[in-house]
């Protein structure tokens, strides 16, 4: 197969070629364990600010990551007179074939929440609503923990999927822990909004299931990719999150 990049690709073949994830979303994994490590250090913060610092470290994360996407352009904290977005992204043009890209609109908005608790539905229906108020068709919740009825048909996640299947409008869920395999796997982020965006496609609960996610920790300790140490910890991090899904 021809290996194409973004860099030689000739006025007709933008449109044909499909350009591999790397070249559309070059990763830092250095910056981003950074920053994964501040939101983990602001979850023991007990400082007077502490709530305003762990929100906005989640915010940086998030923000840092998104650009990670060439064709995204994030501006942070944008105030209109009904709503404020986390992050606020407008999709550029870009050279290549890219379905995904393509299906995400023009706008779209990032929702953070660094909560010790399961994201709940009030929560995901207030980002649905936001949707509809603004047209988008895409938005992302940026979370400590999975939102309620993950690997399940109810609550939240029920509530993501019906508004998929009805109104073809997709809320991505991002949770801390999946962000840490990401970086453990050296995936970059669009390849994890493209699993993401599959699985919702396919209604794939199964792919969201504790059991899932063990295993896949289990494996790449198994091929010597982690440690047995990193391997503990992050089975620790995956669990906590299912709490009070």
């Amino acid at each position: 197969m021809t290996e194409h990049s973004l860099a030689n690709l000739s006025h007709d073949e933008h449109y044909t070629i499909l350009i591999a994830d790397e070249e559309y979303c070059p990763m830092d994994y250095e910056r981003t364990q950074e920053l994964i490590n501040d939101v983990k250090r602001s979850w023991a913060s007990i400082a007077k600010d502490a709530n305003n610092k762990k929100g906005r470290s989640l915010e940086d994360l998030a923000v840092f990551l998104t650009s990670c996407i060439i064709p995204f352009d994030v501006e942070h904290d944008i105030h209109t007179n009904s709503n404020q977005f986390d992050g606020f992204v407008e999709v550029r043009s870009y050279n290549g074939n890219n379905p995904f890209l393509a299906s995400v609109g023009t706008f779209f908005h990032a929702e953070c929440k660094n909560e010790n608790s399961a994201v709940d539905i009030t929560h995901v229906q207030k980002v649905g609503a936001i949707m509809d108020h603004h047209h988008f068709n895409f938005s992302i919740i940026f979370s400590r923990k999975r939102v309620t009825g993950c690997g399940k048909y109810e609550a939240a996640q029920a509530y993501i999927i019906t508004l998929f299947s009805g109104k073809e409008k997709r809320i991505i869920n991002i949770p801390f822990t999946d962000i840490e395999l990401m970086v453990t796997e050296r995936k970059n982020f669009l390849t994890l909004l493209r699993e993401k965006n599959k699985q919702l496609a396919l209604h794939d609960l199964q792919g969201n299931t504790l059991e899932t996610q063990l295993r896949k920790i289990h494996e790449l300790y198994r091929q010597g990719i982690i440690t047995e140490e990193h391997k503990n910890h992050i089975n620790d991090m995956i669990i906590e999150s299912y709490d009070e899904r």
